[in-house]
This record gives C-alpha cells, structure tokens and sequence, in this order.
C-alpha cells in the first residue's frame, strides 16, 4: 500500500499514483465539508454520522446507519479501531478503514480526524483561529475545507519545496522545527534508580500508538 508518511519525513518525493491521490482525497474532504455544512445529520456520538464517519460515507459510498453498523461489531470508538487497526484482518471494521486508507488517506489522518488535531492543520488554520471544538459541526467544516487545502499545499511542496505556498494566507510550513526535552538528570546516581523522564519530541508526529488516547463509549458520551 503507498505510504505518504514517508515523504513528510524526508525527501523521498512522491509518487504520480500518490499524487493523483491525494488530489482526488482533496476534492473527496470538501465533498465531506459541504454535506454537513449544508445541514446533513452530524452527530458526534455515532459512528457513522461524526467526523470520520462522515469522511468514511464519502470515500465509501455507505450510509452512515451501515457504517455505524460496522463499527459496532468492534469495541470501541474510532480512536480505538483505528489504534488496533490491522491490514490483514477481516473483521469488517478493518475492511472499511482499508477502503479509506486505498483513497491515498493515511493511518495518522484518520486517527487525528476525530479529534480535529492533526499539526499539520492546525498550523493553517484561518486567522484568528487556534483549536476547534471537535463536537462543533461549523469547526468540522472549518478543519476539513483547511485540511484539504494542507494536501493540496504538500503535493505543491513535493514538486517544488522553494516555491512559497499559501494556507487561509498563511506561508504553508511543511516541517514544524522539533524541540527535545532532555532526560532528567537524577542528583543521586549511586541509587541506581533510572531517569525520571525520557528525551521526547514535543512537535514530532509519530506512529498512531504516541497519542494513547483510548476511549470508552461510556466516556465519550460523557465528553
């Protein structure tokens, strides 16, 4: 399966087939935007009308009442299907985030989209905004009409990492720097007790597993 995770991390460019992805998941994520900025059922609290699933009606053709459907035949809420999330599975959830996953979406993406908190969005969004209420459909909107616009900024930066590119009349940054914490030094070595704290990127995007956020049904519907 391509992979655009690679590319972000270094110059490994992209691939034509990627490209037209990519491009494609664009127009795909503000397909998404308008049906719910247009007055479609959002409801957070259910699998098939929230933000990723919203998403998965556009990039699968389902309705939200069958993806939902899906979704309860695995325990948990998207955070958890996609962090337990396996290529090789059948369970039908896996089937449906595999499908997702064909349109050039990354693992990452997904995970981030229920929570409105990929970096790389929130670095552009319009001005005067700086978080978004992810239960807040005007803030969907908002997140997904930016986040299409980020894909398209990174298929320009990919051709042409010199040319100055524009997000909501923001300079599009490909790289946030990334700041280490130090290992915490213990003032008495001869105990023989490890560092308090390990070295840690605090911009850095990782693997799904870094953000740890599992969620109960029980409490998100207390969210």
């Amino acid at each position: 399966m391509d992979r655009f995770v690679l590319s972000r991390w270094g110059n490994f460019g992209m691939s034509t087939l990627l490209e037209d992805k990519r491009k494609s998941l664009a127009g795909l994520i503000r397909v998404t935007a308008k049906r719910i900025d247009e007055g479609a059922d959002y409801r957070w609290t259910h699998q098939g009308r929230c933000n990723c699933g919203h998403l998965a009606q556009t990039l699968t053709g389902l309705s939200g009442g069958e993806i939902h459907s899906i979704a309860l035949h695995s325990e948990g809420e998207w955070v958890d299907h996609v962090e337990e999330f396996c290529e090789i599975s059948n369970k039908p959830v896996n089937e449906l985030i595999r499908e997702m996953l064909s349109h050039g979406l990354e693992i990452e993406e997904l995970y981030a989209l229920e929570r409105l908190n990929l970096d790389l969005v929130l670095r552009h969004l319009p001005e005067g905004r700086c978080s978004l209420d992810y239960r807040l459909r005007e803030d969907v909107v908002t997140y997904l009409e930016t986040w299409a616009d980020v894909i398209e900024a990174e298929i320009t930066w990919h051709r042409n990492s010199k040319t100055p590119i524009y997000v909501n009349n923001r300079i599009f940054v490909m790289h946030e720097p990334r700041t280490r914490v130090p290992d915490a030094i213990d003032e008495n070595p001869a105990s023989g007790s490890e560092p308090t704290a390990k070295g840690k990127d605090i911009y850095g995007r990782g693997s799904v597993g870094k953000y740890k956020r599992r969620m109960s049904h029980r409490t998100r519907m207390g969210a």
